[in-house]
């Protein structure tokens, strides 16, 4: 599948996963970890039960059918995590041998007001198994980049990039206590919140996803490189024999 951004999701639109089968044996190896009520760790118990027999933890359906989703690799490029869900719903027992499949549907999509490279995605979730019998339902928030649109000024991508390198140099100097050239040192503007306010409130650049991410990413990695090895490969220094005073510090 193409690679998706926010911009690529309509409301109405549908997903269906492929399937998998829960095994007994996987079953109670999550229970036992993270949900240890007797009817999902003690066959015995669960026998004489309210459910008549094992069945999964309802957390371990839900972390299942995210993974379901997941791996049709829908939001794989632009997800930005979420804020949370609503609505959870276990509706029916998942046994020893169901097959889940997972079906996602796009309730919402709404970009975002304050920030011009994402939007949010609200999708509703269904899992059901092999009789089509629905067994949990969801909603999720999702938060999503928009598309880039192409290296359409590259003189203005390039000077964001520089900003941004040099913000990860200053950045860390200040966490590297080798490095930090004066106790409290910030990043050197005056107004660091107003800058990153600014920053944030720019349009997002123009970039083309396989050329200028790789190249983001390896002017980072070069500009924390050069900061964090400089200091390191430069003479140690030493108190010459005898000295007192805190000046009296000398290369030999």
């Amino acid at each position: 599948m193409t690679e998706r951004y926010f911009d690529d999701f309509t409301v109405g639109e549908r997903f269906e996963s492929k399937g998998v089968t829960l095994s007994e044996s996987q079953i109670l190896d999550f229970a036992l970890l993270y949900d240890p009520q007797p009817f999902h760790i003690d066959k015995e118990a669960a026998a004489v039960g309210p459910y008549d027999g094992l069945i999964a933890s309802g957390f371990q359906t839900l972390a299942l059918s995210f993974r379901l989703f997941y791996q049709e690799k829908i939001i794989n490029t632009c997800s930005m995590g979420s804020p949370g869900m609503r609505e959870l719903a276990w509706l029916a027992p998942v046994r020893p041998g169901d097959t889940l499949r997972t079906t996602a549907e796009v309730l919402e999509a709404n970009p975002s007001a304050s920030k011009q490279d994402r939007g949010v995605v609200k999708m509703g979730f269904s899992v059901a198994n092999q009789d089509g019998v629905k067994v949990m339902s969801y909603n999720v928030i999702m938060m999503m980049h928009r598309r880039p649109e192409g290296l359409d000024n590259p003189l203005s991508y390039i000077s964001y990039m520089v900003f941004d390198c040099v913000e990860v140099c200053f950045d860390a100097l200040q966490h590297d206590p080798i490095m930090r050239p004066f106790p409290g040192s910030t990043f050197p503007w005056k107004e660091h919140e107003r800058c990153e306010s600014a920053a944030a409130a720019r349009p997002a650049p123009r970039q083309s996803q396989l050329f200028v991410r790789p190249l983001q990413q390896a002017a980072r990695l070069v500009a924390i490189r050069i900061v964090v090895g400089l200091p390191r490969a430069l003479p140690p220094r030493r108190r010459r024999q005898g000295a007192v005073g805190r000046g009296d510090l000398a290369v030999p």
